[in-house]
């Protein structure tokens, strides 16, 4: 029995598919590149940049009560922090080192992989696209047999890197909001964060603020505190450690308190 020739028309045809298939792969490989990850800073408030305490001191007679009080304002919110996002925070450090697969039928990307965080943890970053300019983020930890597939955190950012919004869990034992976060970037030299405490007790609406800016004091946080009505505004500059500080509960007036670079008190 003879092979069927081709005719002319089905080869024709079949290069044409050919051809459609080669383009339909090109732009569906184009299609699952992965979106960029949002960057840290749209979620982590830097706590390293403010001044610290090395007991040095140009005047033996000074004091340092004025970047004290600021100092044991925002140690309070880096230790709540650091205490209770140790482990999301974890899970997005390391969501950088890693690719992301994409699926098809759900529209989605997935980061999966494994990170360390006070014992071993298995994380799974998802993101599906959410108009043209915007991505929805959500990140499930889980942990060997303590929980599973807990929703740690979700969001939106924006694809141009300028705002990003989060709400993060506080812990699988406690699984209620606890932290909403909002961050917005209008340039390179200037942007902030606010992270508010949305658990329902005396403490919520309580929030910490941190930006930077262009001026020559270049980075702040306002500091508000639910319980008690109290607003502390900070103030400093990152190279020299000059500073100011402003609380109507605390001084009792409206005005700012001043430190010098070596951290101690001096008038503004």
């Amino acid at each position: 029995m003879k092979n069927a020739a081709f005719s002319p028309k089905a080869v024709a045809l079949s290069m044409a598919f050919v051809l459609f298939m080669a383009m339909f792969t090109a732009c569906t490989q184009k299609d699952k590149d992965a979106p960029k990850l949002p960057p840290i800073e749209s979620m982590v408030i830097d706590f390293t940049k403010f001044p610290k305490d090395e007991g040095k001191t140009a005047d033996e007679t000074a004091t340092k009560n004025n970047f004290g009080f600021a100092a044991v304002n925002v140690g309070w919110w880096s230790t709540v922090l650091v205490v209770n996002l140790a482990i999301p925070v974890a899970a997005f450090y390391e969501s950088f080192n890693h690719d992301a697969t994409y699926s098809a039928a759900l529209e989605k990307w997935t980061w999966t992989y494994s990170f360390n965080a006070g014992g071993m943890h298995t994380a799974r970053l998802e993101a599906t696209l959410n108009g043209i300019d915007e991505v929805h983020w959500e990140m499930y930890i889980s942990k060997a047999g303590a929980y599973s597939d807990f929703l740690w955190f979700s969001g939106n950012t924006k694809t141009d890197e300028s705002a990003a919004t989060w709400q993060l869990m506080k812990n699988p034992t406690a699984p209620v909001p606890y932290i909403s976060i909002n961050y917005a970037r209008s340039s390179s030299a200037s942007a902030d964060i606010r992270y508010t405490l949305v658990e329902p007790g005396i403490d919520s609406g309580s929030y910490i603020e941190y930006g930077a800016t262009a001026n020559p004091l270049n980075a702040f946080y306002n500091i508000y505190l639910a319980n008690g009505n109290n607003l502390t505004n900070i103030n400093w500059n990152t190279t020299s450690q000059e500073g100011r500080v402003k609380s109507l509960v605390h001084f009792g007036n409206d005005e700012w308190q001043c430190w010098n670079s070596m951290l101690e008190d001096t008038g503004c």
